[in-house]
């Protein structure tokens, strides 16, 4: 079987976008059979699988080895099971619970996903002193020391019986590793030098046997140390995320992440496009890497979903700035606002990064309008029209609204012309933030035509695009990006508004593009996806049989 591994933290409140979340779905869909290797400690490894429909019982967990956990299924802890001083002060924040006890803070209660408690950080005189760590099956699970002055960092694991398992000590000479009279029978030693040492131990007795590669994500140009030390002893799979990929092609290999690549049994990238600029860096770089085991499979599966009575009827634009500033995102409203001027039926949704002030940016573009339209902000009949404009998209008739709008439009029809659109356009421009996948296909469903002018592209909405038959405008080369058949490189705002008007109104270019992507669709399929893994998993070159 297929042998995927995580490396995703505890706190990751959203892995919708992880190439092994993506392929353990796609091998869930279609009754395949995985296994989940969960590799970090993640005492909420449950909830982060059921919020992307996967099945925890199939994840094997390297720290529940580790600490001796049994258990399956539980209930988790909730405010109520922590016992906190009478008279203690709560007071809820965006950022967690805080408990205030005599006039200072006592605890900090961090939820995850705002659904259950899985933290508890503690203070003495102001400062945290203390960390509790609670297993989403209902028990402490790891509780945390911090350093001070006059003593070192620790660590204590536990299991779902409260008993003390390990310890781990940060001095200043060096890790040491305790091991507990309850956990004697479980490790070869009663010490170690550090917890990788002991990490390793406890996946030899899961791995030793299997002859199967391990397919990790590598989302990061510098892989975890534990990683790297089982690529030294198993076949591993690296698959590199688009972020790596593209960091390795500007020439910031790591010395961890070249040693990974190296040794690896194949490397899998997600796009045919950068695999040209990664041979050029491995030759450059005269890497000991044979060529011939860089593959290229994308993470998701392409599922046509057309939504046509959707998007014949709704003309949205939908533009991915997740990775530009603010002023970057604000130049490409500018930009679009040319063409949303001529027609206010236009609609402008922006996915933007998640601490982008959306507020101030609005300002910034309502001066710029009222610059353009020649509007006084503090004109009193703007009042009159915002009205109008509500009342019209509500499709709620009022009389005597109408009578004054009408009146206002006789004495300067100029300026009432300028203030609708003023209005109307402010209205049609709106934000989004924390796009899950789910998110991205309702969004998407309902566009016109997708733009994505990050250098970085996101492969996922992308891929979405293809499935519901709509244009994409993207900044750089992709493999299902076939010009002009399903859509063009935008690398300037210039180019970016000519293609808009081509594609929001010239519907036959339009239609051919969801004809070709109809087409397009069937390359990949989960049938194909699910052949090229079988190809490199099994590590034979060829699928299982």
């Amino acid at each position: 079987m297929l042998r995927l591994m995580t490396t995703w933290n505890w706190n990751a409140v959203d892995i919708n976008f992880d190439y092994v979340v993506n392929l353990a779905n796609t091998l869930t869909n279609n009754k395949e059979e995985f296994e989940l290797i969960s590799t970090s400690y993640t005492p909420v490894l449950r909830y982060q699988l059921e919020s992307q429909n996967l099945n925890s019982a199939k994840v094997w967990s390297l720290y529940d080895e580790l600490q001796g956990i049994t258990i399956k299924n539980g209930q988790p802890i909730t405010l109520a099971d922590i016992v906190l001083p009478e008279n203690a002060e709560i007071i809820y924040t965006p950022f967690g619970i805080n408990v205030y006890y005599l006039d200072q803070i006592y605890a900090r209660l961090v939820p995850y996903n705002d659904a259950i408690l899985c933290q508890v950080i503690y203070f003495a005189n102001g400062k945290q002193d203390v960390i509790d760590y609670y297993d989403d099956r209902g028990f402490l699970s790891r509780r945390d020391l911090l350093a001070t002055p006059n003593g070192a960092a620790q660590s204590f694991y536990f299991n779902q019986q409260g008993q003390l398992m390990l310890s781990e000590d940060a001095t200043k000479k060096g890790n040491r590793i305790t091991i507990y009279p309850v956990a004697y029978s479980k490790f070869k030693h009663k010490s170690y030098a550090t917890l990788q040492e002991i990490l390793l131990e406890v996946f030899d007795k899961y791995a030793h046997s299997m002859r199967e590669p391990f397919i990790v994500t590598v989302d990061a140009v510098t892989p975890t140390e534990f990683i790297q030390k089982v690529s030294l002893k198993y076949p591993i799979i690296p698959y590199l995320e688009q972020a790596t990929l593209n960091a390795i092609v500007a020439d910031t290999l790591t010395k961890q992440l070249r040693e990974l690549l190296v040794v690896a049994k194949y490397v899998v990238i997600p796009e045919q496009e950068t695999f040209k600029k990664l041979i050029a860096t491995i030759k450059s770089q005269k890497l000991a890497i044979d060529l011939k085991k860089i593959k290229v499979i994308t993470p998701y599966s392409i599922q046509l979903d057309l939504g046509l009575s959707n998007t014949l009827v709704e003309t949205n634009i939908l533009v991915n700035a997740t990775k530009k500033t603010a002023a970057e995102t604000i130049k490409i409203i500018k930009s679009i606002l040319e063409l949303m001027l001529k027609d206010t039926d236009l609609t402008l949704i922006m996915s933007v990064e998640n601490s982008t002030d959306t507020q101030l940016m609005m300002t910034s573009i309502k001066e710029y309008l009222n610059s353009k339209l020649a509007i006084n902000d503090d004109n009193p009949d703007l009042g009159l029209i915002e009205e109008y404009v509500l009342a019209k998209q509500a499709n709620k008739p009022n009389p005597d609204l109408l009578k004054a709008i009408r009146e206002l439009e006789k004495k300067n029809p100029i300026d009432y012309n300028n203030m609708v659109k003023l209005v109307q356009t402010l209205h049609n421009i709106s934000f989004e933030k924390k796009l899950n996948k789910d998110k991205w296909h309702q969004l998407i469903l309902k566009a016109r035509i997708y733009v994505d002018l990050n250098n970085n592209m996101d492969l996922y909405p992308a891929m979405q695009a293809i499935e519901t038959g709509i244009p994409l405008l993207l900044a750089k080369k992709v493999e299902f990006l076939h010009e002009p058949n399903n859509g063009a490189i935008a690398q300037t705002l210039k180019q970016l508004n000519h293609y808009l008007d081509k594609y929001v109104y010239e519907l036959d270019i339009w239609n051919d593009t969801l004809v070709y992507d109809v087409k397009l669709g069937s390359a990949y399929s989960d049938a194909n996806l699910i052949t090229k893994w079988k190809e490199v998993g099994y590590g034979k070159g060829k699928a299982k049989s």
